[in-house]
């Protein structure tokens, strides 16, 4: 430790005696008005910290004229506050409003000049450090208000000093933390730590210090680094083991119990290392929350699952609400009181491991002893390493490293014993039954042998009768076969005669239907005797060739049959096409029917577009063939009638009642290229097509009628 030097100005005097007591090189010296450090030799072997001996001042101004007056080492300042260390500014001072001056006296040993020595800096504000007038460090900037500061943040930065000739030197500290302050009045101030709410300054020899830094940094990072990364391998391998083998769902809770200890030790090492700002430090408060309620759960959900493979009631009313409580506790308490909460949730943890173990035992688990083993390990260093934390023992390096592998690693490592331990268990089962099976297969195969010579014997006997069997099959297959070869000549016949048969049939059937109307002839194909029927409501056509006796006159007979067959071809197509009925044809005239088997509702429609498209297809072809002046008179009826079929040879089947002579009379009584209809067709058909009257005419055997020709499709 380093002598001290108080003035007569120090009222308390037993704390400046304890500290005299405490340090072997202090001393009191009344050299001035304020408290001095007195440096020596012998004392820079040892740790030279500045914990006491600050005077500081708090202002609302800040001006050039200032940094040259409270930097220098002869102003006067015995009428600044005095304190006994920089961290109790912002905790015992009402004075500090957030910016202002520190300052500490030095009296330097001749044997030290010149030396070059090393401030160590540790803060998170704004704050700039002189030497003897000279500025050596700044961190962020330092300002009167929120709006003109920057925060900084040193976290055990070396910064060298060089003390030239003289004995009086002044270490001077501009600092801000207005920052802290703002914050503290947002998120609480129970949410500030780590860190103290000012600074702290420590004074070493240069080479001491370096190497301190180097391997504190150093030695933190890398005992924080290997847990971090051997709970990340651990994470994913149970996370791989639990895809794969989801009925162990201990390796899940595993796999999320190493998750989020990697996640507490990178956010622990993030609290001692990163030199951010404290509101990010705050939101890294809430993550450690977060991830030791994480931690809690995953832990006794493994450990209730192993014992009772299942996850039980008191789990979810027990601690998931406790952990609820414990996170809620961190925004409400301050961290010093919060620490003895987890030393109560570590406490209820090792108490519900007991139970758990002590039924594992009755319940005679395999290797629970392993498992408990491990919890006792962990939780006991989990308290060690609270207990560090509050004690600010981190610097102890090989405690510090010692608490952090076991905290961390000590439930992974068990765990991995547990299983691998299981997995031999099942892998001698499995063994066991291996062997058995390969006993039974040796027993197995010697009874496939016995049974293999058995069959041998009985096959050479049934070879013989199978010889003796397949020369007389042989003998019954040849005769077969030349019957077989019999019967497929005589089938050949058959099936050429049953084809002629059909043949014949076919023709028969399509000469039929060429002369009878299908229905009918299906009829006469049932057997009946007499066909007639009546008709109640059928609509006949008559077409008839205008002029067809002067065209007869001037060509030759063979054209004559020619015009003939075109013509009478096409309206058997258009009859078809339409679903009427062929009856007759007799010379130039020709009749059809509508109704009769298709379209029995709307047989007149029908009838009608049928002589609309006969009336078109004997113009075209009158311009196809040349011949001028080729027409056609239509005739159209409908109403009842009777058909049936007359005579035994070369039948014919007709049509006979008022309804054939109307159409007819319709017919000779019409106009070339004119479809001449009935008043009863007229009204059925109004409303679709376009009718002109033709007035009242004269018919054979009806007298005076309305007749309308028939023009288009309305």
């Amino acid at each position: 430790m380093l002598p001290l030097l108080c003035t007569s100005r120090l009222i308390k005097f037993r704390y400046w005696s304890l500290v005299l007591t405490l340090v072997s090189s202090c001393a009191l010296v009344e050299l001035r008005a304020q408290p001095i450090l007195l440096l020596k030799g012998d004392a820079l072997q040892k740790t030279i910290p500045t914990q006491s001996l600050w005077v500081f001042r708090s202002m609302d101004t800040c001006s050039e004229a200032d940094v040259a007056r409270f930097t220098d080492v002869n102003f006067d300042d015995h009428d600044w506050n005095t304190l006994i260390s920089p961290k109790q500014v912002g905790e015992h001072s009402p004075e500090w409003n957030g910016y202002g001056w520190f300052r500490l006296h030095i009296n330097a040993d001749t044997t030290l000049l010149p030396m070059m020595l090393s401030l160590t800096l540790t803060h998170r504000e704004a704050m700039e450090v002189y030497c003897d007038g000279v500025r050596v460090a700044a961190q962020g900037k330092v300002g009167v208000s929120l709006r003109d500061e920057i925060e900084g943040s040193a976290l055990g930065l070396p910064v060298p000093i060089y003390l030239r000739s003289g004995m009086r030197h002044v270490i001077t500290v501009r600092f801000s933390n207005h920052t802290f302050l703002h914050l503290s009045k947002r998120y609480g101030a129970h949410l500030m730590k780590p860190g103290s709410p000012v600074f702290d300054v420590a004074i070493w020899t240069a080479e001491q210090d370096i190497a301190r830094a180097v391997r504190s940094r150093t030695v933190r990072t890398i005992v924080t680094m290997i847990p971090l990364g051997i709970l990340l391998f651990v994470a994913f391998l149970y996370a791989v083991f639990y895809i794969f083998i989801r009925r162990e769902r201990s390796n899940l809770y595993l796999a999320l119990f190493s998750i989020f200890s990697a996640g507490l030790c990178f956010s622990l090492l993030y609290r001692l290392q990163s030199a951010v700002g404290r509101e990010m430090l705050i939101w890294n408060e809430i993550a450690i929350v977060c991830e030791i309620a994480a931690l809690a759960l995953s832990l006794m959900g493994m450990l209730y699952w192993v014992v009772y493979g299942e996850t039980l009631r008191r789990w979810w009313y027990g601690w998931v609400p406790g952990v609820v409580v414990v996170i809620v506790l961190r925004f409400i308490m301050p961290i010093e009181q919060w620490n003895y909460v987890l030393f109560t949730l570590i406490a209820f943890a090792f108490a519900d491991m007991v139970a758990l173990m002590l039924t594992a035992f009755r319940k005679r688990i395999d290797d629970v002893l392993i498992i408990a083993v491990g919890n006792v390990i962990f939780l006991a260093s989990a308290a060690l390493y609270v207990f560090i934390h509050m004690q600010a023992l981190q610097h102890i390096l090989w405690l510090f490293a010692l608490s952090t592998y076991t905290c961390f690693l000590s439930m992974p490592v068990t765990m991995a014993f547990y299983i691998a331990r299981r997995f031999a268990r099942v892998n001698d089962r499995l063994w066991e039954q291996l062997e058995n099976v390969q006993r039974l297969s040796h027993q197995a195969l010697e009874q496939e042998k016995e049974k293999q010579s058995l069959i041998e014997r009985q096959k050479a006997e049934l070879e013989g009768l199978v010889a003796e069997r397949t020369k007389e099959l042989q003998a019954t297959n040849e005769l077969l076969a030349d019957q077989t070869q019999a019967i497929q000549f005589s089938n050949m016949e058959l099936l050429r005669k049953n084809i002629e048969i059909a043949t014949e049939r076919e023709k028969s059937e399509e000469l039929l239907l060429n002369i009878l109307p299908a229905p009918i002839a299906e009829r006469l194909k049932a057997g009946e005797q007499t066909i007639a029927d009546k008709l109640h409501d059928v609509t006949v056509l008559f077409a008839d060739i205008a002029g067809f006796t002067r065209f007869a006159s001037t060509i030759s007979p063979e054209n004559l049959v020619s015009l003939l067959d075109k013509v009478f071809s096409e309206f058997d197509r258009l009859v078809e096409k339409h679903g009427a009925e062929k009856i007759k044809t007799i010379g130039d005239a020709y009749m059809a029917i509508g109704g009769l088997s298709h379209h029995a509702e709307n047989h007149v429609e029908f009838m009608a577009h049928l002589a609309m498209e006969m009336h078109t297809a004997v113009m075209e072809l009158s311009q196809e063939l040349g011949i001028i002046g080729l027409s056609v008179r239509i005739g159209l009826h409908s109403g009842e009638a009777v058909a049936g079929i007359i005579g035994t040879k070369k039948l014919n089947y007709d049509l006979w009642g008022d309804t054939v002579n109307m159409a007819s009379r319709m017919e000779s009584l019409g106009e070339a290229g004119k479809i001449h209809c009935t008043e009863h067709v007229f009204l059925r058909l109004r409303h679709k097509f376009i009718f002109t009257a033709r007035g009242e005419i004269r018919v054979k055997g009806k007298g005076l009628m309305h007749t309308y020709f028939l023009e288009n499709v309305r």
